[in-house]
This record gives structure tokens, sequence and C-alpha cells, in this order.
């Protein structure tokens, strides 16, 4: 009984395709690449500005654990919370079009990481 409830686990999903799954991901993360409104960078994060989202991608260690995503609004100044991010890494974020930029602000010490503008 032991070595039939492995067997037959092995025969139930050795033939299953995954390949079909593996194309559609990939058709999906470019078409998102391509419909960038907005895009800017400096040495620690990279914002894509997307229709209904903003993609933020940490290129670097932030050195803080309590770091948050605001969106700058039209004045220039720190508005909507956005999220928070942590490590490097890619992280998305749903807002409008309509924002002018991100700051990465560290909410313990009340300091600005980076800001950047599109």
């Amino acid at each position: 009984m032991a070595i039939i409830i492995p067997v037959l686990i092995f025969f139930s999903i050795k033939n299953l395709d995954f390949s079909e799954t593996k194309e559609s991901t990939t058709l999906v993360k470019q078409t998102s690449k391509k419909d960038a409104i907005k895009i800017a960078e400096n040495e620690q994060i990279k914002a894509s500005l997307f229709e209904n989202s903003i993609e933020v991608i940490v290129k670097s260690t932030l050195k803080t654990s309590s770091t948050v995503v605001y969106a700058i609004n039209e004045n220039g100044e720190k508005g909507n919370l956005l999220g928070q991010v942590s490590t490097v890494g890619i992280y998305a974020f749903s807002t409008t079009n309509s924002i002018k930029g991100i700051v990465i602000f560290d909410e313990i010490k009340q300091t600005e990481i980076t800001k950047l503008r599109f």
C-alpha cells in the first residue's frame, strides 16, 4: 500500500503540460511593459507608470524597515500613500496616471529617502 500511492501520484501528474502557462505569463509581462506611460529612474529605484498602476523596482537595499511609497501630486508635494517596500525587488501599486512622481519615505525617521518625477 505504501508503494502503490506514490506510484499512482507519479502517474497522475506525469503527463501534465505546463508549457502553455509559461507562454501566457511571458506574454502578459511583455504586453504590460509596452504600455508604460512614463518611466523614471535613479541609482536606487526605477518607476514605470501605467494606465491603472505603477511598478516600482527597488535596485539597492534601502536600509530602513519602514519604507513607504507616496505619490507626488500636481503641487509637487507628498500625496496619496501607494504602499510599502522592504527589500530589493519589483512592487506594483494601483493608482491613476495623473501622479507626477513618487517619494520613497521612511515613516519612523520621517525622512525622504529618494524622489522620482515623471
